[in-house]
């Protein structure tokens, strides 16, 4: 649902200029508008809503009410945490938002009844909800600092790591924290502050050396800036600690990263022989893992390498890389795949298009 097709974007776009509260975005041509929403925000639904919620106009109106709330550091800390139980998913209860922030702040009648507060969020009963996650995650990118939301997110993995009985909703926040793109959405781009919390969750909670899924994101972490080899180092930990599992952890997601790490790596190789071994390694990874969907977001990178790469290959290698292109959409086709959910269904689309396209171009060079 989240990502959009190109009718829908071209929709998108007749909306947004209709609300007029965009100004630099009316002010660039459709087309250059149409790219954008493809290119800067993937053409995610929620990445064009929260460009939008953070143009200057609207950012504006809100600061100002957090300013009013933020005074004081209980109340800024009960905001942060019903924040990120919206982004993790979770339903802000006033136990839980109390529980995670080890604060009772959000029972204080000065927070609850304050009109900033009430501007923004909706207290029902026990449940206390921003105007919509996406304004949960603005606030999150725009109104606390860097330092202050990896140190408290540190506090909190810290915290929930430490209840002996976790609820189900103490779990998912716990586990959505360790999440690369979860945390990444949390903190956009900010690579010192990524690294400096991946670094010290491992001090926080000790057990997470030994965890496969911990090397996995802070990978993950590495390879968003192109730290190919810290990226490389904490994938052969993960792929070492699953090894000590003795069966028990399946590495399908280790193997696709692995996969996503190689064509990264082959897109920035010079060298067009040693470019297509990277390509050919992550197929083979990726060939044989589950047709559920993930795999399919890492595919849509062959055509990143057709376009930038593929010229420069050997004759042998051009025709292996068409039979790797037509192997892995032979696995798109209906029978063959069942999507865990509508957004990996989309990748799978997404993926069969691209390598159509991909297919259709050599076929077209040949004649």
């Amino acid at each position: 649902i989240d990502l959009l097709s190109s009718d829908e974007i071209a929709s998108a776009v007749k909306i947004i200029d209709n609300l007029s509260t965009w100004q630099k975005f009316s002010a660039l041509s459709t087309e250059r508008k149409k790219r954008l929403v493809y290119e800067k925000y993937d053409a995610q639904l929620s990445l064009l809503l929260l460009g939008l919620i953070n143009s200057p106009n609207i950012k504006t109106k809100i600061k100002q009410q957090t300013d009013l709330i933020y005074s004081n550091p209980d109340h800024k800390k009960s905001v942060f945490c019903i924040c990120i139980c919206e982004v993790a998913n979770v339903e802000p209860t006033s136990s839980l938002v109390s529980e995670i922030s080890g604060t009772n702040a959000i029972y204080h009648t000065s927070l609850r009844n304050s009109p900033p507060f009430n501007q923004i969020f909706k207290v029902n009963g026990a449940t206390i909800k921003s105007k919509s996650s996406i304004l949960s995650l603005s606030l999150l990118n725009n109104t606390f600092s860097d330092i202050y939301v990896r140190d408290v997110l540190l506090e909190i993995v810290e915290r929930t790591d430490s209840i002996k009985d976790q609820d189900i909703e103490i779990k998912k926040i716990f586990k959505a924290l360790l999440r690369f793109h979860i945390v990444e959405r949390i903190l956009p781009k900010n690579q010192s502050a990524l690294d400096r919390y991946y670094e010290q969750l491992k001090y926080r909670c000790t057990w997470l050396m030994d965890s496969p899924h911990y090397w996995v994101q802070y990978a993950m972490c590495r390879l968003s800036f192109s730290d190919y080899n810290r990226a490389q180092n904490y994938l052969t930990n993960a792929y070492q600690k699953a090894e000590t599992k003795k069966g028990s952890y399946h590495t399908d997601n280790i193997d696709t990263q692995q996969a996503r790490l190689y064509l990264n790596q082959c897109l920035d190789h010079n060298n067009s022989s040693e470019c297509y071994k990277l390509f050919d390694k992550a197929h083979a990874l990726l060939v044989k893992l589950p047709n559920e969907g993930r795999k399919f977001r890492q595919v849509l990178l062959y055509k990143k390498v057709f376009d930038l790469k593929y010229q420069n290959f050997s004759k042998k290698n051009k025709t292996d890389f068409e039979q790797a292109c037509k192997k892995l959409l032979d696995q798109t086709k209906p029978d063959n795949v069942y999507p865990i959910n509508t957004n990996m269904g989309r990748f799978i689309t997404s993926a069969e298009e691209a390598l159509i396209e991909i297919l259709n171009t050599i076929m077209l060079e040949r004649t």
